[in-house]
């Protein structure tokens, strides 16, 4: 729509300071309220490892454009990095997303709009359901609204609130035979629930 993302790119140098050819190639997805920067010590360690690295910031955050975000923005706007990244740069090996930018890049991912060797996800955020709840009770607004809201939301995007958790997603990855997935979760996260990893693990034959 017009709106500029600030992206980050990062090459492995040698003993003298001089770009090498990299291992592979990844791309970090971050989540609500994070911007690229928050993954700099995996950065590091990935360019130690010989990985070329790149990131970006999502609308409403960071240094790019824009005054709002969701899910919705979350998913075309790191579909649109990819493809950049991919047309200028070479295929990906490994997406890593972090909560809400872990939803965004499972979905991408399982629909094969992205096509990784390896996902990483880190506390990814799955109960859309629950937040939405949560964030309704915040706002003193009743359930019948909130449903009115969500199958409003639903209706727009074509995305039903289902098709992001582990149930809908686990198949469609499992589908992939090129495709490895890492689920990396807290046990004690307060904000992403730790029970949906466990259960994408239990479903994934991957994961």
């Amino acid at each position: 729509d017009g709106l500029k993302v600030q992206c980050y790119a990062w090459v492995p140098v040698d003993e003298k300071g001089k770009p090498r050819k990299p291992t592979g190639r990844i791309l970090l997805c971050h989540g609500w309220e994070g911007y690229a920067l928050n993954f700099s010590l995996l950065v590091s360690k990935a360019l130690e490892a010989g990985y070329e690295v790149h990131a970006f910031d999502h609308l409403a955050h960071g240094h790019s454009d824009g005054t709002l975000s969701g899910l919705p923005v979350v998913l075309e706007t790191l579909l649109t990095v990819a493809a950049y990244v991919t047309k200028t740069y070479g295929a990906l090996d490994v997406l890593v997303g972090h909560s809400l930018g872990g939803a965004g890049a499972a979905w991408d991912v399982a629909h094969q709009a992205i096509a990784p060797k390896r996902l990483v996800l880190l506390a990814p955020f799955y109960d859309t359901h629950t937040l939405s709840s949560l964030w309704a009770k915040a706002h003193f607004l009743s359930e019948n609204i909130r449903a009115a809201l969500q199958k409003g939301l639903e209706d727009d995007t074509g995305k039903k609130f289902a098709d992001f958790m582990p149930d809908a997603l686990a198949p469609l990855l499992n589908a992939q035979r090129h495709l490895s997935v890492m689920i990396v979760h807290d046990k004690s996260d307060k904000i992403t629930a730790f029970k949906h990893s466990a259960r994408m693990a239990t479903l994934g034959q991957r994961v």
